[in-house]
């Protein structure tokens, strides 16, 4: 006997497809159904990939109206693919009527978007989602039989079926409400009002009514369809573009969850949520230190809400340099004198650092801070914010910044400390250089000073290995040049070993 046994079957709803046989008539009826239960199978695998960007459809201003989309994919809630081949270029100017695309195949008439205001329409001022969903039109001419024994003259009709785009600019007036928004914070509140990142502490206090879409975008309602795939929002001052921010719509596709409870918080949309807040600081950082602003760039201006963790481009000045600098030293130092077994007897390793660390801390940053830097001074930036430094190592790092996609977003005005983690690879790299320089320049009494010619060697030997060994790409990708150095800013949790007191 089987250990197995069927329980029942069900056929409602299910999709249907022609069933072909020789010499069974077949109407165009027939062929439009099979070609309509394929795209509703495709859909269905669409959906298992999830909604989202899959590659491309990068959105950037170009001049004060006009919006530039690059060739990409994506998939919509349905599952549709978003699909564009080429490069196009939207003008947010009045429009001529025929530039409407027209949504008369069929193909994707569960689709057809509505137009708003209509082309020739021109926004209102205000903040506004671009979207991208599937449309379809009738485009050439194919020759039609005429039928049997009619005498009228044959008709043409289309011959394809054409896939295209249509792109809409839905307003967001939900966010108009909010208050305390001013010209140097509105990209950045009008991010995290997308993010819901003041939705999130209410998952604390009740995680099992809380669901996987939360924020903005999700109180659209009926006006951002499952047909749409989110793509940006920008700002339009009434008469030009003030920005085009695309992370604050844009997510990374991924499978919509099964869950039936704890959406909120088990749900893969809480990561990639937390993926485009922390790259959509990182691009509107980057945006503002490429302006040259004559005021610095300060989180209290800019930056009202941050990411959980994020990288933070640093500038240091001699006070901030110098214990950086101290604890490499005394390290290298130990190092050094214990792979010298000490051959002069009864000299302890904390007499060879003393001897050594001082003198060439304050060289070490003095030889530093004359190279150009690039970056943020972190205690401008973050004002008056109390800061913790600490030396930290690469998986440390990227373990950190991993856990950090879930947690709430760091709320500048009520944040009581900020760590700033630094790679010690990262560090060594930008004063190894100056280091070496200081160590030969700098005259230490016996019995320590046989041990510069080594202290030199191992220095140059550990630049070598992190050079060839180097794995964080993140990091150099976050840096603007080879004199910067890049931290890594969030809520305390601290697992390193604080800078204070490292042995």
């Amino acid at each position: 006997m089987s250990d197995s046994q069927i329980v029942g079957s069900t056929f409602d709803d299910g999709l249907r497809a022609p069933h072909y046989l020789d010499r069974r008539l077949l109407s165009a009826g027939d062929l439009k159904a099979d070609q309509q239960t394929m795209l509703a199978r495709l859909a269905l695998l669409g959906q298992a990939v999830g909604a989202g960007v899959v590659a491309g459809l990068a959105v950037e201003p170009i001049g004060s109206d006009t919006i530039r989309v690059q060739p990409g994919l994506g998939f919509n809630s349905r599952g549709n693919p978003v699909r564009l081949p080429r490069l196009t270029t939207l003008s947010l100017r009045p429009q001529p009527a025929s530039s409407a695309p027209l949504n008369d195949a069929g193909r994707f008439h569960e689709c057809t978007a509505s137009v708003g205001s209509g082309p020739g329409g021109v926004p209102v001022q205000g903040a506004y989602l671009l979207t991208a969903a599937p449309v379809s039109r009738l485009e050439g001419s194919a020759p039609v039989k005429a039928a049997a024994g009619s005498t009228t003259t044959p008709a043409c009709a289309a011959q394809w079926e054409v896939e295209g785009l249509q792109f809409q600019a839905i307003r967001l007036s939900g966010f108009s409400k909010e208050t305390g928004i001013t010209t140097t914070n509105r990209r950045n509140r009008l991010a995290h009002w997308c993010f819901g990142s003041a939705d999130l502490p209410r998952l604390q206090r009740d995680p099992f009514s809380f669901g996987a879409n939360f924020g903005g975008l999700a109180q659209l309602g009926s006006a951002l369809t499952p047909c749409d795939l989110p793509l940006a929002v920008f700002f339009w001052n009434g008469s030009a573009l003030e920005f085009v921010d695309m992370w604050a719509a844009r997510r990374a596709n991924g499978q919509s969850s099964a869950l039936t409870s704890l959406g909120g918080s088990l749900s893969q949309s809480r990561e990639t949520t937390g993926q485009a807040r922390l790259l959509q600081f990182q691009e509107q950082l980057a945006a503002l230190q490429a302006q040259n602003l004559p005021a610095p760039v300060s989180a209290a201006s800019h930056f009202p809400l941050l990411p959980a963790a994020g990288f933070l481009p640093m500038r240091f000045s001699a006070n901030t340099l110098a214990p950086w600098v101290a604890v490499l030293v005394q390290e290298l130092v130990a190092e050094m004198a214990q792979q010298a077994n000490l051959p002069i007897v009864g000299i302890p390793i904390s007499a060879i650092v003393l001897q050594l660390a001082g003198p060439i801390t304050n060289l070490t940053v003095q030889l530093t801070l004359t190279a150009n830097q690039s970056g943020l001074f972190p205690e401008q930036f973050f004002g008056k914010i109390p800061l913790r430094y600490m030396l930290a190592d690469h998986d440390q790092i990227d373990a950190a910044l991993q856990r950090s996609l879930r947690r709430q977003a760091l709320v500048v005005a009520g944040v009581p400390a900020v760590e700033i983690w630094l790679a010690e690879a990262d560090l060594l790299r930008m004063i190894g250089p100056s280091l070496i320089q200081a160590v030969t320049q700098v005259t230490v009494a016996s019995p320590a000073a046989p041990f510069v010619g080594q202290f030199v060697a191992l220095t140059q030997q550990k630049l070598r290995q992190q050079s060839a060994t180097r794995r964080d790409q993140l990091l150099d990708e976050a840096t603007p040049t080879s004199q910067g150095l890049v931290g890594l800013f969030l809520n305390p949790e601290g697992t390193p070993t604080p800078l204070q007191g490292r042995d």
